[in-house]
């Protein structure tokens, strides 16, 4: 027999060891041992068992379709569905596979996107701090790209909770934040401000904890808001005073004008006259008629003149 016709093709061994052949069969490949008859023999004794393994498999992969479906339909809520499967489930695997053919391909494929959406692991609850501030990152990121949130208060939140997971421990149950935790929090953010940040930096990564802190409780992973972050109550504040408004002397508004482009001395001299209509004529005539004091933009006393 030429080797072109063996069902099996031989392997190549030692001197004095038996022949051992091998068949390749839907990717898997199978061993066999002694001569040529043998083998065969073998292989096609292997050969039906994968075939009625094979059909036993079609005849029940309809069968477990069908029941998969009635799961999707008991998550839906879809009560007469779910019972008209039931009747349908009764009948043998050979009816079942005779009935999957009456659904249309476009049938199959809305089934088929069903089925594949049942496979996929539920989405979990966060439990700790640290999955809470993933999830609520998660959700800034999808507004930053609907375009909701600007990019830098992404960076601000990111940032801060960050810090406040970091701080109070991320493997913490999110479940525990209560007014204490917020409280030392807050203690800690101001012995920041002693080691170099600014009152406004502090202040915001306060803001943005309670903001997730709010989240929390808006999604049910918290039962109640913490005393503290109630209305009226500022226990959880930094006063960052008011900020001062940048002023410009006479001198420094001449020096501005005089080593400016011609479009940016338009600027100034409209930013200027927006405040005071007279300016414009006065600062036209020479900066120096702009008369004594310093100008900044608009003051209470700007808008009443």
């Amino acid at each position: 027999m030429s080797k072109k016709n063996l069902e099996l093709t031989e392997m190549p061994m030692p001197k004095g060891v038996a022949k051992r052949w091998r068949k390749k069969h839907h990717g898997q490949i199978y061993y066999f041992r002694g001569d040529y008859d043998t083998a065969v023999k073998a292989w096609h004794q292997k050969l039906a068992e994968l075939e009625k393994a094979e059909y036993q498999q079609q005849r029940t992969w309809h069968r477990t379709n069908f029941e998969r479906m009635r799961e999707w339909c008991r998550g839906e809520g879809l009560t007469a569905d779910v019972d008209a499967l039931a009747e349908l489930l009764k009948q043998s695997d050979e009816e079942l596979s005779q009935h999957w053919l009456f659904y249309s391909e476009r049938e199959r494929g809305i089934w088929s996107e069903r089925l594949h959406q049942l496979d996929q692991p539920a989405k979990t609850t966060p439990t700790t701090i640290g999955q809470a501030v993933e999830s609520f990152l998660a959700r800034a990121v999808v507004r930053v790209e609907s375009g909701t949130y600007a990019p830098g208060y992404y960076d601000s939140l990111k940032r801060a909770l960050n810090h406040f997971a970091d701080f109070v421990g991320r493997r913490v149950g999110v479940g525990s934040i209560n007014g204490h935790t917020l409280e030392t929090y807050h203690t800690e953010v101001e012995r920041r401000i002693k080691d170099g940040w600014s009152k406004s930096y502090a202040a915001g990564f306060l803001r943005m904890v309670k903001i997730f802190v709010g989240w929390c409780y808006d999604t049910e992973l918290l039962d109640s808001l913490p005393r503290n972050m109630r209305r009226g109550n500022t226990s959880l504040t930094i006063d960052i005073g008011k900020m001062k408004k940048p002023t410009f002397s006479n001198e420094e508004i001449k020096i501005l004008l005089d080593n400016a482009t011609k479009r940016t001395q338009l600027y100034i001299l409209l930013a200027l006259n927006s405040h005071d209509p007279d300016r414009h004529r006065r600062a036209s005539a020479g900066t120096g008629g702009l008369g004594k004091g310093s100008h900044h933009a608009a003051t209470d006393k700007d808008r009443r003149e």
